[in-house]
């Protein structure tokens, strides 16, 4: 079978950055017209939630929530992740000029901010921008990549603001990464022993104890340097990726007739099975092995909201019920594929009054695996209760 019935074969050419860059600058605020999730429903928060690990009676718990000073469950700050996207084909119109279709996209880097707690059952209306086109340099993409910065800005029915967001894809031509990407890569799958699995088991079990609650986060008592604890992720499953992708949604989640008329309309965003020939979708390289590594990668992996939600679970245990995260900006170092762990952990930088007069503490995150490697590394805002 040749690479064009693959889709593998597209380059990035002086051409489609060009264009690209040119559909940015008459790029507008634009209604997202299909969101996965569109209220922060007691349901949908709990599928985000329990797709990262999060078990947060805060989140998903009624009885819970009544019982705090707002009165009902709340919003995780990374709920908006599953926000902002949804199905491509579900009733959507033929499209010209947008996206790249044919090359490869990995996330990159994040930057949020929510103005205040989100409560139970509140709409969520996305818009989204495309802002900025820039071309980097790029060893595992040829030479270069086109590194893709969008907008969503999240309000509620009443048109205030819920929470704003920034994410950048880099873009490439995947059969460049197919060659180039895995070239001198050693990363293979971890063979856990039993031993292993209960010190990670252990790790795990010490959360039990250190999420904060309705105890109050102090901010006269919190001294720079303090720890905020760790949060266990993993070993990444393709199971793991199922339950996250439940809660998150994705543009390719897409099934029978509804991805059927998609491949019409999008024919370049078919990447069929190479054995098979079943029409498929690029965002299968996050559980199909093969996939992956005709993208370049060398196993399956992880989504990067996925990353990032799991150190916004480790800020939102620490800050407790009456906390608030600010602010966080997070960028992602290297792969976590199929049977690696994850440990998110950080300390305070900073404590500071800021113009408004809200108590706050800067946090340093960041990520390791059972390799000892940095593979995400975050900043974070809380904001303390008065």
């Amino acid at each position: 079978m040749s690479n064009v019935e693959l889709n593998t074969e597209i380059e990035l050419t002086d051409e489609i950055i060009a264009g690209l860059q040119k559909t940015v600058a008459e790029s507008t605020e634009t209604p997202v017209k299909r969101q996965w999730h569109c209220e922060t429903s007691l349901d949908s928060v709990r599928h985000w939630a329990w797709g990262i690990g999060d078990d947060n009676p805060l989140w998903s718990e009624p009885d819970y929530g009544s019982q705090t000073g707002y009165g009902t469950t709340l919003t995780p700050p990374s709920f908006y992740y599953s926000c902002n996207q949804g199905p491509n084909g579900f009733r959507s119109e033929p499209t010209r000029g947008e996206g790249l279709p044919g090359l490869h996209a990995i996330w990159a880097w994040d930057r949020w901010m929510w103005p205040q707690p989100v409560p139970r059952n509140t709409p969520v209306h996305t818009t989204k921008q495309a802002i900025e086109a820039n071309v980097r340099p790029s060893k595992f993409g040829g030479d270069r990549c086109v590194e893709l910065v969008t907008r969503y800005l999240f309000r509620d029915h009443n048109e205030t603001l819920l929470a704003s967001y920034d994410v950048a894809y880099m873009h490439f031509g995947r059969a460049v990464a197919a060659k180039k990407g895995n070239k001198g890569k050693s990363v293979e799958r971890q063979v856990w022993t039993d031993e292993a699995l209960a010190r990670l088991a252990d790790d795990v079990y010490r959360e039990d104890h250190t999420r904060r609650g309705a105890d109050d986060l102090v901010w006269d008592k919190v001294v720079i340097g303090d720890e905020i604890g760790t949060v266990v992720k993993g070993p990444l499953s393709v199971t793991e990726t199922i339950a996250f992708t439940s809660g998150w949604g994705g543009p390719f989640i897409m099934a029978s007739e509804i991805a059927h008329r998609y491949i019409r309309d999008h024919p370049r965003a078919n990447a069929p099975d190479r054995y098979m020939r079943i029409p498929d979708f690029p965002q299968r390289a996050h559980w199909d092995a093969d996939w992956a590594r005709e993208c370049g990668f060398p196993d399956a992996y992880d989504y990067g909201g996925q990353r990032f939600g799991w150190m916004m679970h480790g800020v939102t245990d620490w800050m407790g019920d009456n906390g608030h995260l600010l602010k966080f900006e997070g960028k992602l170092l290297g792969l976590n594929i199929i049977g690696d762990a994850s440990w998110c952990s950080g300390s305070v930088s900073n404590k500071f009054i800021d113009e408004e007069g809200r108590r706050c503490i800067e946090l340093n995150l960041k990520m390791t695996n059972q390799r000892d490697e940095l593979t995400t590394v975050a900043t974070a805002v809380v904001v303390a209760p008065r």
